[in-house]
């Protein structure tokens, strides 16, 4: 049986990034009071018949820009020994660490990832002042599982042409 705090022990961790800062904030304050009121009208302007058209429309309009704002509480990044997981608002991306060819973050903090046969992409709302430090630890993790990451790419100050954005807004 493991102790939890046995000295060396090795137990595999798996590791979860969220976004920080300002988005998440304003998803749960902002984005949930939109969604409020863009249902209020909605029933106000169903329970006014063909004269509350304009409220049903403008509380639509309201809910869809709330769900817009609330699906940044979506995107994670979840690494564990042998994958590597990464949920945006509305996409999902997985790769198996034996895969990675490249990981970086460029000058202004952008992180990519390259793996073998899929197209490299990008995660915005995972940066090097992550805990602990988002890069290194794939890396480690990727090398562990037998991958061999191409050393140049960490001298590329941007990521390689034809990188998937669906990981920044």
């Amino acid at each position: 049986m493991h102790d939890p705090g046995e000295e060396g022990s090795a137990a595999p961790t798996t590791l979860v990034y969220r976004p920080v800062g300002r988005g998440p904030a304003l998803a749960r304050t902002a984005g949930v009071t939109l969604l409020a009121l863009g249902v209020l009208l909605i029933v106000v302007g169903l329970s006014h018949g063909r004269d509350g058209l304009g409220a049903v429309l403008g509380g639509l309009v309201l809910a869809l820009i709330s769900l817009w704002a609330i699906s940044v509480l979506r995107q994670r990044v979840v690494v564990d020994e042998t994958t590597l997981v990464v949920r945006g608002r509305f996409t999902r991306v997985r790769v198996d660490l034996a895969t990675v060819e490249a990981v970086h973050e460029d000058r202004v903090g952008l992180v990519w990832v390259s793996a073998a046969g899929q197209r490299p992409f990008t995660i915005s709302f995972v940066t090097g002042g992550s805990e602990p430090p988002f890069v290194p630890e794939v890396r480690r993790r990727a090398i562990a599982c037998g991958a061999s990451l191409d050393t140049d790419a960490e001298l590329i100050a941007r990521p390689p042409r034809g990188t998937r954005r669906f990981f920044t807004l």
